[in-house]
């Protein structure tokens, strides 16, 4: 007969949960059933054999579910429901393998089960929710008399106890063993982003995710390396992923997942399919409602087939009231179209086709399906395997007869490797089919859909290394907005272009993501914000972002603070451009944040050492990138403000350029000489050289340490000279040096660079630069005062290396320390403004004096909250420049957007003169608002005295008469021109005294310390 091995009491129900050592699992209603002493109590509902030959040693009930959990001695935790009726419902099992003999379950408060049991000797608790270990002892086996007990400390730790007893002589134990752990992590201490999920969630790489919405909720369904499948709810409020149900684990990894919603039936409510698919060819599919999760198909070729033999892809569509098309692909290259029907579950599936062919036999990667008839009964199928190729089908599916009718329409190759993810989307008759591959370029293609059917190609363009490394998942979110990411660990927005010419676009600096080994991505449109796209990016962990949908953003754009920078540059004598990683963006080359994980090692001279073929490769890449990149427009701008023709500044006298750009983009421009009046403060990608004095110091020793021992010893066996092969430049990419045979390097200063040869070529550099400074302000400062002046135009300069937005602080500062009219205008779409701790901190009146665009709005009252006016806010949904349009000449807005301003010098004083005016004083440079205004005072009058403007009430008025004065236009009216210039030089300077009292009160106050630093580093791209 059977025993009772394990019970637990249901309290809330006043039930009891009762298993025995034949497997079964039985439930007692103790408030309907009479007791008797004497009469047998059968059991209201009961699950024979739910562990098979096998004792079931231990019962678990989680109430917020209804899930009743059960352990037994062979290796496998199932998952019941307690149905309202109070009837028992298997809903899967979970295998176990760590501990063959489970004697312990647990439902923690979060909802996590954890297991106890033996393996061997050794006694292991585990939480399966987390796929964590929680404790390992070895304690003699299950057959040694034993008891454990768990106690909770508080919601993160646990201590836990174990004690064994024995007798060699049998009988009576003699000996009590006890075995106790100190406070334990409930989970795994990691260290999660911001926009990371707060759980380990998988205990492996995630291999699949798919986010769909139903009834109102965020659900995503995952699986991942270590078997494990779950399904999850995002909660957009608190940026929450919590696992809801951990469904029946698969017998090897699993390898892609998918879901499709179909819309409310007779109930209202919505339902979901989700289905994975992994080794051993092993499918499952679930049904997802109100009422819960349902297994509705699983099936595994277990035992005949290989585990290498595997779905790779899935996807699915609805068709009709419960019923939804499945595609999977393989690793043989099998393309199968199956038929579930949720409503019928465990029914075998319709095989509908096992094989579309027409794609060679290589192993399927990726797959998309999309309808094209309004009845659900017509799809476009895309399916990319690992010879790089797409194949796009037509789909005829005929519900009521079961069968389906397809066509190959069209085979392409965009990917010199496996073609690692592909979406399509179908508008207006037109499909689009984007797909990311192993060799990290980015193809679109368009097509139009005939009648008949057949695919007539309308575009299509293919962007060669659109990311540093493979690009694993491609999403839409219309015909013209794209997402990619990859092993680059960057989320990018793309926009593509038919017309004029088919392109293919940046829309936005990608967002550097924490999952590394990334595998997959999903997207869906957030419930709470129409303008939002909710994307979920898996891999060595898991990320949920919030990014904009369809690329539209409000861009806010100030056309006083425009004209005041187009004003100060038509009237400088002197310009300084300083430009940095951002400056080379629209040219396809990438920054500091777009780099891969590899860039910092090979920016190291020691990677030549370690690896000289991969610095090499790298290093010729790279400067090969940066021969064939082309002169954005931005660029030709700056020539021909500079460069002396038609539409040129027209006072300039000088002007130079100070980079950390190592592109040579700059020295091609023939205003700076052709490179003569360019610092490049780490060097030239574009020149390669010896790299024999790279092992010594700065001081000509040896550097220390093995391989720099080994180094210096190939050096002097080659011969290397440092008066020949350190002055001779070599072709770029040339692997050894000409004259000693050792290897070659780029004329690049890199992390940790001790090499004097490069040094040298950078001092050099910098020591005509800072003679140019020299005579510059000399220029600006002896002159009669206001007569000259110097504008800094810093061009896309970030934080993470701020050694360029130094440089241009030292300068407006010692020139504006010496009484000449110096100012600074930011273009920068990310860091606007002074950045604390970044920026070089210098006395407060000093920089306020500058003129910092970026960050500031004004309204016609004085000081504003951060925001322009009204007026001044305009929607762009097309690419934002991260430079200047083709016909910009000055430009920077509150948000450091560029919009064009004039074509050339006579339209300055056109439109928006007069409120220009209102903003700024006679020369421009009281425009540091404090973006930190409280709009109660504004709203309420109250303006507090020191953040009142000083403005003049007469500029406005003079207006037409100061802007011609500027810019020469007096004609013949020399005698008018001279009064003019006469009556603003006494203005000024009655100005200047006022300010210089000003300055030389504070300066008794505080004293400026600047400490001058070299920074070896290698800047952003």
């Amino acid at each position: 007969s059977p025993k009772i091995l394990s019970a637990s009491l249901y309290v809330q129900g006043v039930g009891l949960f009762a298993g025995e050592n034949r497997g079964t699992l039985s439930f007692f209603d103790l408030t309907t059933v009479p007791l008797s002493p004497s009469t047998p109590t059968p059991p209201t509902s009961q699950l024979p054999h739910l562990h098979p030959d096998s004792h079931l040693t231990n019962i678990a009930y989680d109430p917020k579910r209804r899930l009743v959990y059960t352990v037994g001695h062979n290796s496998t935790l199932t998952t019941s429901t307690l149905t309202s009726s109070l009837s028992l419902s298997h809903n899967f099992n979970t295998n176990i393998p760590f501990a063959p003999a489970l004697t312990h379950l647990y439902v923690l408060p979060s909802s996590d089960i954890v297991v106890g049991g033996f393996q061997s000797d050794n006694f292991i608790l585990h939480n399966i929710t987390q796929s964590y270990q929680l404790m390992k002892i070895n304690c003699g086996g299950w057959r040694q008399a034993h008891d454990f007990r768990f106690n909770f400390l508080s919601p993160t730790s646990f201590t836990a106890q174990l004690s064994t007893a024995s007798n060699n002589n049998g009988g009576d134990p003699s000996t009590l063993q006890v075995y106790s752990s100190p406070s334990t992590p409930l989970t795994p201490s990691s260290t999660f982003s911001s926009h990371n999920l707060n759980t380990p969630y998988h205990g492996s790489t995630v291999h699949g995710i798919s986010l769909f919405s139903c009834n109102g909720s965020i659900l995503a369904i995952s699986g991942a390396e270590d078997c494990t499948l779950k399904l999850s709810t995002y909660d957009e409020v608190t940026a929450q992923l919590t696992v809801s149900h951990e469904l029946e684990r698969f017998e090897c990894s699993v390898r892609a997942v998918c879901a499709s919603v179909s819309p409310p039936g007779l109930s209202g409510r919505e339902a979901a399919l989700v289905v994975a698919v992994g080794g051993k060819l092993e499918i499952a599919a679930y049904g997802v409602a109100r009422g819960g999760v349902t297994l509705v198909h699983k099936r595994t070729d277990s035992g005949t087939k290989e585990i290498d033999h595997r779905m790779n892809a899935v996807k699915s569509v609805h068709v009709d009231e419960g019923i939804h098309l499945v595609v999977t692909g393989d690793s043989r290259g099998r393309l199968q179209v199956i038929q579930i029907d949720v409503n019928k579950p465990r029914a075998p599936p319709l095989i509908l086709s096992n094989h579309l062919s027409g794609l060679t036999s290589r192993p399927i990667l990726s797959l998309s399906i999309v309808p094209v008839s309004t009845d659900n009964s017509k799809f476009i199928l895309a399916a990319g395997n690992t010879a790089g190729e797409v194949g796009i089908f037509h789909l005829a599916h005929d519900v009521s007869k079961g069968n389906l009718e397809y066509a190959l329409l069209e085979t392409c190759k965009p990917h010199q490797m496996g073609t690692n993810d592909v979406a399509c989307k179908f508008e207006a008759d037109t499909l689009t089919v984007v797909s990311g591959g192993d060799d990290q370029a980015l193809s679109v293609h368009q097509f139009k859909l005939t009648l008949t059917p057949t695919l007539q190609p309308l575009s299509s363009s293919t962007l060669v290394n659109a990311s540093t490394s493979a690009i694993k998942s491609t999403l839409i979110d219309d015909a013209s907005t794209i997402y990619t990411v990859g092993y680059d660990q960057r989320l990018a927005l793309w926009k593509y272009s038919a017309t004029p010419e088919p392109a293919i676009t940046a829309f936005s600096e990608p967002t550097l993501l924490s999952v590394t080994d990334v595998s997959s991505a999903s997207i869906v449109p957030s419930l709470r914000s129409p303008d939002l796209n909710i994307v979920a990016v898996t891999g060595d962990g898991a990320e949920i972002l919030a990014v904009p949908s369809s690329g539209t953003r409000e861009i806010e754009i100030d056309p006083r603070s425009i004209k005041a920078a187009a004003k100060l540059l038509f009237s400088a004598t002197h310009v300084l451009v300083t430009t940095g990683a951002g400056m080379g963006k629209d040219s396809g080359l990438q920054t500091f944040e777009e780099m891969s994980e590899d860039y910092r090692d090979l920016c190291d001279p020691s990677a030549l050492c370690k690896t000289p073929e991969k610095f090499h490769d790298f290093w010729k890449a790279f400067s090969k990138q940066y021969e064939d990149a082309d002169l954005h427009d931005g660029y030709r701008v700056i020539q021909r403000l500079l460069g002396g023709g038609e539409g040129a500044l027209p006072k300039l006298e000088s002007s130079y350029c100070y980079t950390s750009n190592v592109d040579g983009m700059m020295r091609r421009l023939p205003c700076f000489s052709e490179g003569e009046r360019v610092c490049e403060i780490h060097g030239f990608a574009g020149e390669w050289r010896c790299s024999g004095a790279m092992g010594k110091t700065l001081g000509g020793d040896d550097r220390m340490g093995k391989m720099w021992e080994d180094w210096n010893k190939r050096v002097e066996e080659c011969g290397s000279s440092p008066f020949v092969c350190g002055l001779a430049k070599e072709d770029v990419g040339e692997k050894f040096c000409s004259c000693c045979g050792i290897l070659n390097r780029p004329n690049v200063l890199m992390f940790n660079d001790t090499d004097s040869n490069v040094i040298r070529d950078v001092d050099e550099a910098r020591e005509k630069y800072q003679k140019w400074e020299g005579n510059m302000e000399d220029d600006v400062v002896g002159v009669g005062e206001g007569a000259k002046s110097l504008v800094i135009l810093e061009l896309g300069c970030g934080v993470h290396v701020p050694s360029v937005r130094k440089e241009g602080y030292e300068v407006l500062r010692d020139v504006r320390e010496r009484g000449g009219k110096a100012h600074l205008i930011r273009v920068n779409l990310k860091d606007q403004g002074h950045v604390e701790g970044k920026d070089l901190d210098v006395e407060e009146g000093v920089i306020s004096k500058g003129l910092e665009f970026g960050n500031y709005g004004v309204d016609e009252d004085g000081p504003a909250d951060g925001s322009p006016d009204k007026e001044s806010k305009k929607h762009e949904s097309e690419r934002v420049s991260s430079l200047m349009n083709a016909e910009i000449t000055a430009v920077v807005t509150p948000k450091g957007v560029m919009k064009k301003v004039f074509e050339g010098g006579d339209n300055v004083e056109e439109e928006g003169e007069e409120e220009a005016g209102e903003a700024y004083d006679n020369d421009g440079r009281e425009l540091q608002f404090d973006d930190g205004w409280d709009k109660a005072q504004e709203e309420e009058g109250e303006v507090p005295q020191e953040r009142q403007l000083e403005i003049d009430d007469d500029w406005g008025d003079n207006m037409d008469e100061e802007i011609p004065q500027q810019f020469g236009q007096y004609g013949d009216d020399e005698d008018v021109k001279q009064k003019h210039i006469k009556e603003e030089e006494e203005k000024e300077e009655e100005e200047r005294k006022k300010l210089e009292e000003e300055e030389r009160a504070k300066e008794r106050e505080k004293e400026i310390e600047v400490v001058e630093t070299r920074e070896l580093v290698f800047d952003d791209f």
